[in-house]
């Protein structure tokens, strides 16, 4: 689940973020939602995991804060999908920022960016 963006680039860039996760998560099947401007949404991403069996969909949020998105139009996007596919397993992990080792992922990021700095 992201946002979108008008970049040209940017959906050849997730397309290549599922290539990478595909060998980490072989038996997941790996789709993406947007909120904005791209496609599909997140109700159309769950219907399309439907139309080919899918029974558990896990929302993996990629937001580093929880604004507005976070605690609102995702929660009612579930809860339509939930009431459309009652028999499907819809759950929402937490946003990217509040995942375990998000900060020290950005503190490794950083070193690593001072160290070629100061090369």
């Amino acid at each position: 689940m992201l946002h979108g963006s008008r970049a040209a680039e940017y959906p050849a860039e997730i397309e290549n973020w599922k290539q990478q996760l595909k060998p980490d998560l072989p038996d997941c099947h790996i789709y993406s939602a947007f909120l904005e401007i791209l496609k599909p949404s997140l109700p159309e991403s769950i219907t399309q995991c439907v139309s080919v069996g899918i029974d558990h969909i896990t929302i993996i949020p990629l937001f580093v804060t929880p604004g507005t998105h976070i605690r609102e139009h995702i929660p009612a996007l579930l809860a339509q999908s939930k009431q459309e596919h009652p028999e499907v397993k819809i759950e929402l992990l937490p946003y990217l920022g509040a995942l375990p080792g998000f900060l020290t992922l950005i503190s490794k990021a950083a070193q690593t960016g001072l160290k070629e700095l100061s090369e």
